[in-house]
C-alpha cells in the first residue's frame, strides 16, 4: 500500500480497506538500464544494470477511511556490468584519481561486475481518506494521503561487502509523502498521484571484495514524481482493465 512502483492500476492507488478489515499484496518491478561513464570527453567504460524489486504490502483500517500500512521491500538481485572499463589514475597526495591518461582495457569483453541482493527495509506508516466514493454518493472523488518511514542498514547495503556479499539498501532511512484522486465515471477511472521520498544520509562502510575501503558519507537521493492517467474497464463489472498513464520522476 505505500508502494511507488508503477504496477498499480487507478483503483490500488486510491483504494482502502473496509473497517476491520486487512488486505495484503505483492507487486514486482523489474528493470534494465544500458549506458555509459563519460570523464570529460573520455568514456570511462560501458555499463548495464538490470534490478528485481519484489514489495509485500499489508494494510488494516481500524475505522473506516484510516489505515495502518506495513511493508517489504526487498530486492531479489541487482548488478552493475561494466564493459571496456579503464583503470583510474591514483593521486596519493591529494588522495583523489582520475580516468584521463589511463590504458585502454586489454579484453573490453569481460565485464566488471558488482553485483548484490537483500531487504532494502521495512516500511511502516498510515493511510488516511477524506473523501471516498464508497461512502457516500456526495463524494464524487476518491482521496488518499500516505505517510510511511523505512527503516535503513548502515551495515548490510550496496556499498559494503560483508561475509562476501553486498545488500541492496542505500544505508539510510526514508520518509515518504504520497496523495492520489481518483474518480470513477461509468467504465474510466481517471487518477493523478504525487509522492515525495526523502532518503536520509548515513555514515557507511564502503569495502570491496579485497576488504579495502574506509567510512564515507553518503547522501542518497530523494526522489519527486508525479503521475497521471485514466484506467479503463470493460464494463462497469471490472471484468477487464486497462492501465493508460504518464509521468515523471526526479
Amino acid at each position: 500500500m505505500l508502494t511507488l512502483l508503477s504496477a498499480a492500476l487507478a483503483a490500488d492507488l486510491t483504494r482502502m480497506p473496509d473497517a476491520s478489515h486487512a488486505e495484503i499484496g505483492a507487486v514486482y518491478a523489474g528493470s534494465i538500464e544500458s549506458g555509459r561513464i563519460v570523464e570529460g570527453d573520455l568514456t570511462v567504460a560501458d555499463r548495464r544494470f538490470q534490478q528485481h524489486d519484489m514489495l509485500f504490502t499489508l494494510a488494516f483500517a481500524p475505522v473506516k477511511g484510516l489505515a495502518i500500512t506495513a511493508a517489504g521491500d526487498l530486492t531479489a538481485a541487482w548488478s552493475y556490468k561494466y564493459f571496456n572499463a579503464r583503470t583510474m589514475l591514483l593521486e596519493p597526495v591529494e588522495g583523489g584519481g582520475s580516468y584521463l591518461g589511463s590504458e585502454e582495457p586489454v579484453d573490453g569483453n569481460t565485464p566488471v561486475v558488482r553485483e548484490g541482493s537483500g531487504l532494502n527495509g521495512i516500511w511502516v506508516g498510515a493511510a488516511l481518506a477524506p473523501f471516498s466514493e464508497a461512502y457516500a454518493k456526495n463524494h464524487r472523488v476518491t482521496w488518499r494521503v500516505d505517510v510511511g518511514y523505512r527503516s535503513g542498514s548502515a551495515r548490510k547495503n550496496r556499498w559494503t561487502v560483508v561475509d562476501g556479499g553486498r545488500g541492496a539498501a542505500p544505508g539510510g532511512s526514508a520518509f515518504r509523502v504520497m496523495g492520489a484522486f481518483s474518480r470513477r465515471t461509468g467504465v474510466s477511472e481517471p487518477y493523478i498521484r504525487a509522492s515525495w521520498q526523502a532518503e536520509s544520509p548515513v555514515e557507511v562502510d564502503v569495502v570491496d571484495e579485497g576488504g579495502l575501503g574506509g567510512t564515507l558519507a553518503l547522501k542518497p537521493a530523494s526522489i519527486a514524481e508525479i503521475r497521471g492517467g485514466c484506467e479503463l474497464h470493460s464494463s462497469e463489472g471490472d471484468e477487464i482493465s486497462v492501465d493508460v498513464w504518464v509521468g515523471a520522476r526526479y
